[in-house]
């Protein structure tokens, strides 16, 4: 599908960075299960299959994360449970979408 093919491009662009130390560690979609992202009133998780990658509690302040069959990943943090200090979000809107509201 049009998707994955998407998602392969992005992990093909990812995998040109290898070489270069940007200070971040890549983990592109593993092809082994289609868990990307859940949401509901309690949560925010990306990832999923063996286990979430990153679980956001509503309160915006207790974080999980575990080893993702999503995206071959390791644990993403220094510990299972943690504490968020600082939490960054961002849009990305269709310009004529938001002209058209206006």
């Amino acid at each position: 599908s049009d998707d994955a093919s998407s998602l392969l491009d992005d992990a093909d662009m990812a995998s040109e960075f290898d070489g270069c130390d940007l200070g971040l560690q890549v983990f592109p979609w593993s092809a082994k299960d289609p868990f990307f992202l859940f949401t509901d009133s309690e949560c925010l998780a990306m990832g999923g299959g063996s286990a979430f990658a990153l679980y956001v509690e509503k309160d915006l302040l207790h974080g999980i994360s575990e080893p993702s069959s999503t995206f071959a990943s390791e644990q993403l943090a220094a510990s299972q449970n943690f504490v968020i200090s600082d939490l960054e979000c961002w849009v990305f809107d269709d310009p004529s979408e938001v002209e058209k509201n206006f």
